[in-house]
């Protein structure tokens, strides 16, 4: 009961505040103007008071295109930019060419070739010994658990212990399930 209050006072809450909200719209402040000076009292006789002279325009920047880089020099020390170079440096026009969307760049396909003409020639393998194919090993394997059921035999045939012999068994019945599993 006690949640199911304060859930319900927060959305009394929520509902009221948007209502408020809706009834009372916020008005952004209206930007103040900067006060203008009064124009200056002009006297008969008087000289005319000096107008301000506005800034000299900067001189013309070279238009700077999107295909171009420029190499600037100055002390012997390049530098690349996008944008002309300071007066007192000697500078060199560079034309940059895009390649078309989704094609590989000149440089990739250098990089590429380099690589590959560098890559040292793989030597043919060495001729290894002979290996034995799957019957080989599956004949060599049944033989060895024959030989292991041959002596497990004969040591059952000995007088044992009753553990020995139930240990010997368990080892038997191992060798011989494993020589059915290979289809011996």
């Amino acid at each position: 009961m006690k949640e199911g209050s304060i859930l319900l006072v927060a959305l009394l809450l929520t509902a009221g505040l948007a209502w408020w909200s809706a009834e009372h719209p916020q008005t952004p402040p209206a930007p103040v103007a900067p006060a203008e000076a009064p124009p200056p009292v002009v006297t008969p006789g008087a000289p005319l008071p000096e107008q301000p002279r506005p800034a000299p325009p900067p001189p013309p920047q070279p238009a700077v295109r999107a295909d171009q880089a420029y190499r600037c020099l100055r002390g012997g020390t390049p530098s690349f930019s996008d944008r002309p170079c300071a007066p007192g440096e000697v500078q060199e026009i560079i034309a940059l060419h895009a390649p078309p969307p989704g094609t590989p760049t000149a440089s990739y396909r250098e990089q590429y070739d380099q690589l590959a003409a560098a890559r040292p020639a793989v030597p043919s393998p060495r001729p290894s010994a002979p290996q034995p194919d799957e019957a080989d090993l599956r004949a060599a394997e049944c033989e060895h658990w024959a030989t292991e059921i041959r002596h497990l035999d004969a040591a059952m045939r000995q007088p044992q212990t009753g553990p020995t012999m139930d240990r010997l068994a368990a080892s038997r019945r191992a060798a011989h399930g494993r020589r059915f599993a290979l289809g011996c």
